[in-house]
């Protein structure tokens, strides 16, 4: 996750953005040396904080900057289609009966 979480920064730093450390630095609220350590992950455990500046910085998603694989266009469509609605008389107890 922090080998990602570094190359990402540093790609979208140098090549994208064209940055210097020290501005991108400063657009995170840390110094130098914390870029630095995040790029080549000499940061062990960075807070989430610095993990979501880091992925609003770059513009792109938290599952992204750590290498998370996510799920095909295709696929995501048929999992955000919504269930039928749930047969609620079935799950109630019926009256009378304890």
């Amino acid at each position: 996750m922090l080998r990602e979480l570094g190359r990402q920064l540093h790609y979208h730093r140098v090549y994208k953005l064209k940055w210097s450390v020290t501005y991108t630095a400063q657009k995170l609220g840390v110094s130098s040396a914390s870029v630095y350590k995040l790029e080549f992950g000499q940061t062990f455990n960075p807070t989430l904080k610095t993990v979501i500046k880091v992925a609003n910085l770059i513009d792109v998603s938290i599952d992204e900057l750590i290498g998370r694989d996510f799920m095909p266009k295709s696929e995501r469509k048929e999992a955000l289609t919504p269930l039928p609605p749930m047969e609620h008389h079935r799950l109630m107890p019926q009256r009378g009966i304890v």
